[in-house]
């Protein structure tokens, strides 16, 4: 994906761990709120970036959360939301020691 630019490469994990934060603070605000609707889009966008980094378990607890609110059938916002959360700091920390690697 980077061409073996190893700056390049720090520069994507940059970008998609500050996207990523923004965008589960907006989950978790919907969430708490019970305005599902809202958790569609930024649901949809995770799904695609964590997909960028094989980060598949993150793309697929976004997915699910993203069809369900398309749906309108979001059960347990919060708690999902918690488990991306949670997801991503796992993604988190493979991509720190990735960073650090090179």
């Amino acid at each position: 994906m980077t061409g073996g630019d190893r700056d390049f490469l720090v520069e994507l994990i940059d970008t998609f761990v500050t996207d990523s934060r923004a965008i589960l603070a907006a989950m978790e605000q919907a969430a708490a709120a019970g305005t599902h609707a809202e958790l569609q889009r930024p649901a949809h966008t995770l799904k695609g970036n964590a997909m960028s980094f094989g980060a598949t378990r993150l793309a697929e607890l976004s997915r699910q959360l993203e069809a369900d609110a398309r749906s309108g059938s979001v059960t347990d916002g919060p708690r999902r939301v918690r488990e991306i959360i949670d997801e991503f700091a796992i993604v988190e920390t493979a991509l720190d020691a990735e960073r650090g690697a090179g």
